[in-house]
């Protein structure tokens, strides 16, 4: 078998931490398990993380952030977020936020709180 097909079959496939003993292409074998091969995993993990970055956060601070229920890719509010307070009024505008934007709410408003702390003591 031609080097080159092994490596595309071992990068199709999915791999057990077992296989990679045992495959002569070592380097191309690891990169598709761990998931930084070109494409292979699309940067979902560092998302998710980021996602559940955000939630705890927020949670922390008696927010609530949920991703809009929306399935229509074309729709005004696909893929947006919104952000309840703790008395479960809407914080984020009708359209929702994007989750950059989340992000930097948050920032700031624990940028505001610090601010508030420092200026009471």
């Amino acid at each position: 078998m031609e080097p080159r097909a092994v490596i595309q079959y071992h990068v199709r496939r999915v791999l057990r931490p077992s296989d990679l003993g045992n495959c002569l292409h070592s380097r191309s074998c690891r990169d598709a398990f761990q998931g930084t091969a070109p494409g292979y995993n699309g940067g979902v993990a560092k998302k998710e993380s980021r996602i559940k970055t955000v939630r705890r956060v927020a949670r922390r601070r008696g927010y609530r952030v949920s991703l809009s229920r929306v399935r229509d890719p074309l729709a005004t509010g696909y893929g947006r977020w919104t952000v309840t307070g703790p008395e479960g009024g809407r914080i984020s505008p009708a359209r929702g936020w994007t989750l950059e934007q989340v992000e930097g709410w948050l920032s700031r408003q624990g940028k505001e709180a610090a601010d508030a702390e420092a200026q009471a003591r």
